[in-house]
């Protein structure tokens, strides 16, 4: 979850789309095994020629850019998992009496 959309929406419908994504990330693990790199973000950049380094944010930049720190699958859970649990820790600060 990034942090400048945490308080976007009730927290309720917040922890509702985390664990969506949550199941997602666990499907895509059971799908194409928990060690493997997650789809989005498969290493080394295939967007440039090898001799060259990957410049996301720079002029050579475009949507769809993968570069990076890999991720497994485990990972994305991992990170999704997590984000489930601050949106979890938001709704139950709301729901207090």
């Amino acid at each position: 979850m990034r942090e400048k959309y945490r308080g976007t929406g009730r927290p309720i419908i917040r922890v509702a789309e985390e664990c969506a994504e949550t199941i997602k990330a666990i499907m895509k693990a059971e799908r194409f095994g928990y060690d493997n790199f997650h789809p989005d973000n498969d290493p080394p950049c295939h967007s440039k020629p090898k001799e060259e380094w990957c410049d996301k944010d720079g002029p050579g930049g475009f949507m769809g850019h993968t570069c990076g720190d890999s991720k497994t699958n485990r990972d994305e859970i991992r990170e999704e998992f997590s984000d489930l649990l601050l949106a979890w820790d938001d709704y139950t600060k709301e729901a207090r009496p």
